[in-house]
């Protein structure tokens, strides 16, 4: 039993690219996340008496809207 489908080479270069966005994107706001450490705006967002979850669900949030241009 073969299972194994030939695609097409634009098909596989958009997938590839799609994959290599979202680790590029991955790595970005990881980077940004430790700017953001770096420069205390963490601690400044606890002074605002803001959630950390919802600091956190806005990152995530932005990162699938992000990620989810690319598809």
């Amino acid at each position: 039993m073969n299972l194994k489908q030939q695609i097409s080479a634009s098909t596989y270069y958009t997938f590839s690219m799609t994959v290599m966005f979202i680790l590029f994107l991955a790595g970005s706001i990881a980077s940004q996340s430790y700017i953001e450490k770096d420069s205390h705006i963490f601690d400044r967002i606890l002074l605002a008496q803001v959630h950390p979850l919802i600091y956190l669900l806005s990152i995530v949030v932005s990162t699938i809207i992000l990620a989810g241009d690319a598809s």
